[in-house]
């Protein structure tokens, strides 16, 4: 497995430095008396610290991303160049956009987990299965294996980095005029079923590659980065995409991604 990045190593101790502050404000406030209160985990507070925290790391992917793109069409457009400076603006924008999407969505699953828990430990000190320092220590094992899992957070860390670098060589693939992207998959076992039928698949830049069944934040699919360990890289191209008619499942798919 390769050595990660020095800035996916830092996004990764910053997620579980992250993870352990969390864990200790969950232990703190759910005490016996108010989990048989019926008081839930609420990790809400976070998300604006959360966002705060990992934004370095994904801007330095992002531009990461825009300087492939520059590399990408130097050939196709010798002598211009765009400096990404003047993208900041647009770069910020989809950065803290993509950070407050995965945080929000991965603390509302770390959530519903830790209320199933709760719920059944609730049960057992209404029972008088539990004393209330054993509900502590039962509550406490599983909050550090939800949120301190050192391999979830590398896990998290290389995907949203890997996505954000794609995104951003979109976007300054965009600014120099490139009106195509086509999937190029990284065969392996860890390629899925959707990444190997997209290989070789050429949409136009703003279009997806494929809407997702099910809904979700991530059911439009406009860059490779479609599950953990997706390793896919898009390659940018200058000549249109002919348009061609959508089929009625794609219609489909997309209205009921729409409606939610």
């Amino acid at each position: 497995m390769p050595k990660p990045t020095p800035n996916i190593a830092r996004f990764v101790k910053a997620l579980q430095a992250i993870a352990a502050r969390q864990v200790l404000e969950l232990s703190h406030r759910l005490t016996a008396q108010e989990i048989l209160k019926g008081t839930k985990a609420d990790l809400s507070s976070w998300v604006d610290k959360m966002v705060d925290s990992v934004r370095p790391f994904l801007i330095k992917e992002y531009r990461h991303g825009m300087r492939r793109a520059m590399m990408d069409h130097q050939a196709q457009l010798p002598g211009r160049r765009i400096d990404p400076r003047v993208l900041r603006g647009k770069m910020l924008v989809e950065v803290d956009l993509a950070a407050r999407t995965f945080i929000v969505d991965s603390l509302a699953k770390v959530e519903a987990e830790a209320n199933q828990v709760l719920k059944v430990i609730r049960r057992q000190l209404k029972n008088g299965k539990l004393t209330g320092h054993q509900a502590k220590v039962q509550l406490n094992r599983h909050l550090r294996e939800a949120l301190g899992d050192s391999n979830k957070a590398k896990v998290t860390a290389e995907y949203h980095s890997h996505a954000l670098g794609q995104q951003g060589q979109q976007l300054l693939a965009r600014e120099l005029g490139a009106r195509s992207k086509t999937w190029i998959c990284e065969f392996g076992p860890r390629s899925c079923k959707v990444c190997r039928q997209l290989h070789l698949k050429t949409v136009a830049l703003d279009e997806p590659f494929i809407v997702l069944p099910g809904g979700g934040p991530y059911a439009v699919v406009m860059r490779p980065g479609l599950h953990p360990w997706c390793k896919c890289i898009t390659r940018t191209g200058m000549k249109p995409v002919k348009p061609r008619k959508k089929s009625w499942e794609e219609i489909e798919i997309e209205e009921r991604v729409k409606r939610g």
